[in-house]
């Protein structure tokens, strides 16, 4: 029995159960091209160029693989046996969910269930094979995409995460350094663990709101930008609050280290109301997202009342050439 292994970020488990499952796939493609050949069943040349198309892809990587099997299931499906397309359609169907929005609209239930009734009669002409064949590279396609956005984010959290981790560090180092120096609380680079943690709070923000929504492939060219920009946006809202408190504009004893009127703010109030204050700038960023869905919103009701109003003029139009064309049949 193997030891147990350390986790290490070197070993990808999910990699290796889809690698895993790509060679179970890819024999069993390679099985049923094999009865094709014993049983001399449609052109053989088609079978023995994907049976080389799949044999060239033991030397690839994963993806690699992938994309050989993909195009060998798709050229299989144009050559297999009328038995097997209904368990092909109904495999199909099952991987809908890779599909994206345009093929969404594409591939309807409608559409989907007439294929699959034509498949069980036996009614369907010489072009369904094609549609079966393009429904298989829609969902590749959307899959492709998916795997592809996914990894974007994943690497665009992962530099987040580090960036994160840095900044963090950096705060404690700086923080140490204080303590072991004893620097006067009343000394001008007491704003400077102010301005860390106002900007860790604003890093650490912008990182929990990209990982809990989804993120275009546009938007991930832009976001490492925003995430320092929206850091450095948290140690300006930190600094700020903390100025404004100073002020006594708003008083709230708690925070002083004193009873006096002229006590300062305390060192743990700054550090807490900075990273409150940094954590909370993503309220600057909602009415700007707001502001695109409401400009939407107008243009949304201009195309219906265009729309509408096309239909109120073809109305017209239609009962008098119904009129004309009655009293052309009554004439005669």
């Amino acid at each position: 029995m193997e030891p147990i292994k350390a986790f290490t970020f070197k070993r990808d488990l999910v990699a290796e159960y889809d690698e895993e499952y790509l060679e179970m796939k890819i024999s069993d493609l390679r099985n049923k091209l094999d009865v094709l050949t014993r049983q001399n069943f449609g052109p053989q040349y088609e079978v023995k160029e994907i049976q080389n198309s799949l044999n060239a892809a033991k030397a690839l990587d994963i993806r690699g693989k992938r994309a050989a099997y993909q195009l060998a299931f798709r050229r299989y499906i144009l050559i297999c046996p009328e038995d097997e397309l209904l368990s092909i359609v109904l495999e199909l169907r099952s991987r809908l969910n890779k599909l994206d929005r345009t093929g969404d609209d594409t591939w309807d239930p409608r559409k989907l269930d007439a294929i699959e009734q034509a498949v069980r009669t036996h009614s369907g002409n010489g072009n369904l094979r094609i549609e079966i064949e393009t429904l298989a590279k829609t969902i590749d396609e959307g899959k492709f995409r998916l795997r592809r956005d996914e990894d974007l984010r994943r690497d665009f959290l992962v530099f987040a995460f580090k960036s994160n981790l840095v900044l963090f560090l950096v705060l404690l180092c700086v923080l140490g350094v204080f303590v072991i120096l004893k620097v006067d609380m009343h000394s001008q680079w007491r704003k400077l663990p102010v301005l860390l943690f106002g900007a860790c709070g604003g890093m650490l923000s912008a990182t929990m709101q990209c990982r809990r929504q989804r993120v275009s492939l546009g938007d991930l060219r832009i976001e490492p930008i925003q995430l320092f920009f929206r850091s450095v946006l948290g140690a300006f809202v930190a600094g700020i609050v903390t100025l404004f408190l100073q002020l006594r504009i708003v008083d709230f004893p708690v925070l002083h280290a004193g009873l006096d009127s002229g006590s300062s703010l305390t060192s743990a109030a700054q550090y807490i109301v900075a990273f409150a204050s940094g954590f909370a700038e993503r309220l600057f960023f909602r009415p700007a997202d707001r502001i695109p869905a409401r400009r939407a919103e107008p243009q949304v009701a201009v195309q219906q009342a265009t729309a509408s109003s096309a239909a109120g003029a073809m109305a017209p139009t239609r009962a008098v050439a119904a009129k004309a064309a009655s009293a052309s049949s009554l004439s005669r």
